[in-house]
This record gives C-alpha cells, structure tokens and sequence, in this order.
C-alpha cells in the first residue's frame, strides 16, 4: 500500500486493481458503479463528512420540494405541472427525478431523443439551465419550454439565477415553480442565504416533500422521503483479492484517517492545498473514513433510487456495438463501455471482437455490430461490397476551417536531377508499408492507373517488385500480402532483407518516419511518404542521428504532371489526398439511428475529448500502443451530412480512383 502508480485515466486505474498490477483507488458515485459492474472492484471504505455516529456516509439524499397547499399532491400530479431543476445532468436536478419517473412509468424518453425532450413533454413549464447548450442540444431542436422559468428564458445556460441547488429553490419560491427537485439540506441553505441578505427567509412550514411512492411529508422527514441517495466517494479493490487482505486494507485506513484527520498537528489525509491540489487522493471535506464489508459489494452503497439512475436515465433500447479488432482496441472498447455509463451518456455501448477490419466489415453487413472505426481503403471496401455508409469522420483540427486529412507525397533529393513521375521504373524506392495509403494504396494506384505499372494476372505486388529494382516495403514478404509466397524478394531488399521487412514498429523502416529513413540512410531514389513528414524530419525537428543534419530545401517533390517542386508545395503538388478516418455503420440503419450514434459520440467526446480529462481520455490509447478505436491526434468527430453519407463522396475521386485500381476484385 506504500507505493503510487500513475495512469493515463480513471478506468485505466481500475483496469489495473483487476489485473493485479494496483490495489486501491478512490472512486465517486457513479465511478463507483463502473468499477463494480465491468472491473470485478469492490468498496473497502466511505468517505464519511461528519463525525455523527450512526449516521450512513452519503453525501446528500435527493428530495421533491413542493409548496404546502400547493397544486402538487401525489406523483401523477407532477403532469403538466411547472418544474425547477439545478441543471440538465445534475445528478439531484436532473437525472434522478427523470431516471425515477422513467422507471415508474410516467416519464417516456421517445425514440432515443433524450432526457430534455422528455422533461418537456412532462412538464408545462420549466427552468432546465443548460438545456440550450450543444452537449444537452445537438440538433438544436429542444423546446423553449423547459427554460420558460429561467430568469433568461432565451440564454438558458447553467449561469442562470435559478440554476444550482439555490437557484432551483428559488425557482420555486420566487420564480413561479410548483416543484424542485433539490437535496435535503436545500431549505436550510436558502434560509441561510436569505438571512445574510437581510431578506424574508423561507418558512419551512411553508414547504413540503414529495415521495417517490406518492406521500407527501413534512419537510424534516427527509429521511424516509427521499428519491436517492448519492453515496460518498469510496476506495475500492479488486474482489479477488483474499478476504484478509480486504480486511487489512480496511483497518490500515481506518486507522491512518483517525491519526491523520482534519485534527492532526502532523501530516493531513484529507488536505490536498500543501500539494497545489484539490481532492487529491482523498476527498478534501473527508472526516473520517467508514470500514465496509467488501462481501457486500458495490450495489449495497446504492439505493433503489439511485440504482435508477444508472439502469433506466441512458436506457435508450437502440443496440450500439462497436467492432475491434486488436486487443488494444478491446482493452479501450470496454473502457470506454464504462465511462459512457458511469457519466451517464449511454449504457447501449458494447464491444464485438473481430479478427481483421474485413471481419468487422462483415460483422456490419449481417448485423452483428453496428459501427467501426475505419481508413480509406476500409471505407471504400465497406461502400462497395459490404453496405456500409459513414456517418462521422476524424479531425485534428479544432476547427471546421481546414480540410481534413492528409496527403502523400513522393520524396527525391534536389540534386538527383533525373528523375520525375514519369520514369520510376528501376528505380530504387522506400515505402510506409504494403497496404498503407501513402506508402502504397496512393503511389502505386497511381502508377497502376497511369499505365506505369502493368498488373501481371492481377498481382499489383508481384507486379510492383518487378517494377522497382530494390525497395523496402514493409510486410510485402509477409504470408498476409504474400500467400503465394512468389513476391520478389527485392521488396524488401533495402530493409535488410525478409527477416527484417516486418510490417510494424519493430522494424526501423517501417510507416512514415521509417520510409524517410531508409531513403536517407539508403541512398534510395525515391520515397513515398505524408505531406508532413519531411519537415518533422528536417532543420533540427528531429535529434536522432540520420535526421540531425537534414535539411529541408535539400528535397523535392514529385508532381503528377511531370513537374517537380520544393517540400513546401505539397498542397500542388502531390500523388493524392488520404481522407480522415470514419465511423461506419450499415446502410440500412435509419437517418435518426445514424444520428443517436453521432449524437452519443458527440456527447463523449465534450466530455473526453480533451486529452488532461483525468477520467478518460477518448482520443487516446491504452499504455504501450497508438491509434486503438481512432487515432491518437483526432480532436473531434465530425457529422457527415446524409447527403454525403457514402464511400464515394468522403474519399474523393483521385483516391477512388486509386483503390480501384488496386482492387483485385475489379482486376478479376
């Protein structure tokens, strides 16, 4: 228990305690029910914020507060009636008074269009802070009446007066709200803050409580009339773990937090400003830690009330199964099955293992997954012989500005005068890899389409080591690119032969880097490589020694007209455009399924787009791998209009035309 290990986010932490590689880890409420649901994890001790013996660690029980004699008596009453909530998400506000009347009945989320559609169908009127903004309103078509009560109707957001636990009460007593779905300390928060102001306090008499089985309580009974209880955060471990262990782990804190609590004159648990932090390690309002029996695992910290919460607020019914097909994309896959679920974005996410992208294709065309994440050469074999469409693309920009994307471009040295285009045939040539799009899939389509290269009974590879006179072009050896086992051994010639072609990062030569450096380290005549890998290997950008001393104005590119021009052209000059990355699904999923992916992605990616997110980072990968699900420097996922929606419009004439050529079945 002496030693810390850091990991890139949350889940990863959790990943590891059931692994075995870490121990413990404090988790809140929602977290709490991840961690025990997809990690096997299970609570050691609560966070406890009052010393009060007796007393259940929670941090707040969730209440209805309605007017006494008002309009609101039993739960079939709320229908049409004008409701006050913190915040669209808010756990007290939001999800537990939607998710509950969900699952009695009341409440119906039609068609997965959400929770604030819902609420509007519900209530007459409404103040729903933030129920405007791009995350709770993707298609910018929530109705104006759940923000009719805002005190600005018009901007809705979650500055609002009447947003928060304060600003919902005063909803209700002030701004003409029959409801308000606050905590059970809300009233004597208010009464407080109307009494620093010199104001006419709040009137608990005044006041009620709305059960969720239909009572109507006094305001103190707050206790036996609550919806949910929201736990405490919790350190958790892995319920494998022997029983003695658990129980060693639990003395150990119980112990330590009764010596070092607020109170200590040494070190301090539960104060994180020492360490230019909050709530590190700890939650910094902790006062005690509460031993719990890990034999009773995660669900007994949660109530019915809550349990709803997580079962019923993001049930959409809409199956979402996302194909992968390495096991880093799994270890992701299920990560991300429970972030999407402990942030309460969706709980329809599943993960189907396939053992290639042309399984996953499959999988999409018999309907036994419904998204993947592919490349150009995917996307063009899904449009045209698996029925997939996509629906969303990969960028990395920030904005919609630039054109996504990038290009290949083949690299000479400005010195080797002789060559261009048009006279490739001999030469000596360093590739990204066989099958890469700009180290095969765009030069050699190219070559294939202009009448450069010549297929012999439709073998492009055998064809292509025929055409150069030594190359390295990593995999082309391999039993996948070679079943026949008759590809020219000259493919791999200047990678340092067969046993040394491999296509991955084990071989130095390998993708874009690689080809730049066989072709300096090589002499070769030409590589093909991105648009962007000249300059990240030139004028000092890179310290390793073949690239130390390159400089940029020392190259050249080669144009598909014959031309050639400096490395700083690439936008005129170069062999083809490689599109973004894209998610695909079926062809026939309809319009609006095709938007509740999107939509749901959209939601996730607000919430971990950003890679300093310390629960989860979306655009990133598991420890000791890249590009699992999307690639690592995608910022955002952009919507693919219907209209654009097939495999012909997304990668552009010049790469079609490329991939045709290529394709085997066309040749055949």
């Amino acid at each position: 228990m002496k030693h810390f290990r850091q990991a890139r986010h949350r889940y990863e932490c959790m990943r590891w305690i059931r692994e075995g590689r870490a121990d413990l880890v404090r988790v809140d409420d929602t977290d709490l029910f991840a961690a025990g649901t997809f990690y096997n994890l299970t609570p050691v001790v609560a966070e406890k914020y009052n010393r009060v013996r007796g007393e259940a660690a929670f941090r707040y029980k969730a209440v209805a507060l309605i007017k006494a004699g008002g309009p609101v008596t039993s739960l079939d009453a709320l229908r049409g009636r004008k409701s006050c909530h913190t915040g669209v998400g808010k756990t007290s506000g939001w999800v537990v008074p939607v998710a509950n009347l969900v699952t009695k009945g009341l409440m119906t989320i039609q068609d997965c269009e959400g929770s604030v559609k819902a609420v509007g169908d519900f209530f007459s009127e409404s103040c729903a802070p933030g129920a405007m903004d791009p995350q709770n309103n993707p298609n910018g078509n929530n109705p104006s009446n759940v923000c009719a009560l805002c005190q600005n109707p018009r901007a809705c957001s979650e500055a609002d007066v009447y947003s928060g636990y304060l600003g919902a009460f005063r909803c209700l007593h002030e701004g003409g709200g029959e409801v308000a779905f606050v905590t059970h300390t809300t009233l004597n928060d208010a009464t407080a803050y109307y009494v620093n102001r010199e104001l006419t306090p709040p009137r608990q008499e005044d006041f009620r409580l709305l059960c969720p089985d239909g009572r109507v309580e006094e305001v103190a009974n707050w206790a036996n009339c609550s919806w949910a209880t929201r736990p405490s955060d919790t350190i958790v471990t892995s319920a494998a773990k022997p029983r003695e262990m658990t129980s060693l782990y639990r003395s150990v804190l119980v112990r330590a937090a009764r010596f070092f609590g607020p109170g200590s004159r040494e070190f301090r648990m539960f104060n994180s400003a020492n360490y230019g932090g909050e709530n590190l390690i700890f939650s910094d309002r902790t006062r005690v830690l509460e031993g719990l029996d890990p034999d009773e695992g995660y669900r007994q910290q949660m109530d019915a009330g809550y349990l709803a919460t997580m079962y019923n607020y993001t049930n959409c019914r809409t199956k979402m199964r996302l194909c992968m097909t390495s096991a880093g994309e799994e270890v992701k896959c299920k990560d991300m099955q429970a972030a999407y679920l402990a942030n309460r974005i969706t709980r329809d996410l599943s993960c189907v293992r396939a053992g290639s992208a042309e399984q996953c294709l499959n999988k999409l065309n018999q309907k036994e997954a419904d998204l993947m994440s592919a490349g150009g050469s995917d996307i063009y074999k899904g449009g045209r012989y698996y029925n997939t469409v996509p629906i969303a693309s990969e960028s990395s920009q920030t904005t919609g500005d630039g054109e996504d994307g990038y290009w290949g471009v083949a690299v000479v040295r400005k010195d080797n005068n002789d060559i261009d285009i048009n006279n490739l045939k001999g030469k000596t040539s360093c590739h990204t890899g066989i099958g890469k799009s700009v180290g095969w899939n765009i030069p050699i389509g190219l070559l294939v389409s202009k009448g450069e290269i010549t297929e012999q009974a439709c073998d492009v590879p055998r064809s292509v080591g025929e055409f150069f006179s030594r190359s390295c072009i990593p995999g082309a050896l391999d039993s996948k690119y070679n079943p026949k086992g008759d590809n020219p051994s000259t493919m791999c010639s200047m990678c340092g032969g067969a046993d040394k072609c491999a296509r991955n990062s084990s071989n130095p030569f390998y993708s874009y880097n690689g080809a730049f450096r066989c072709f300096i380290q090589f002499n070769a005549d030409v590589a093909f490589v991105a648009h962007t890998t000249v300059p990240l290997n030139t004028d000092g950008r890179n310290p390793q020694p073949w690239a130390r001393n390159r400089r940029s104005r020392d190259f050249e590119l080669l144009c598909q007209d014959g031309s050639r021009q400096p490395v700083t052209s690439w936008r005129t000059c170069n062999l083809g455009r490689v599109p973004p990355h894209a998610i695909l699904t079926h062809s026939d999923v309809s319009s609006e399924t095709r938007r509740y992916f999107y939509d749901v992605l959209q939601t996730a990616q607000l919430q971990f787009g950003n890679d300093t997110n310390v629960k989860f980072k979306m655009f990133d990968s598991p420890s000791n791998s890249s590009n699992e699900i999307f690639k690592d420097d995608t910022v955002w996922l952009r919507w693919i209009s219907l209209e654009r929606q097939n495999y012909e419009e997304i990668l552009g004439e010049d790469y079609l035309n490329t991939l045709t050529a290529l394709d085997i079945r066309q040749c055949v």
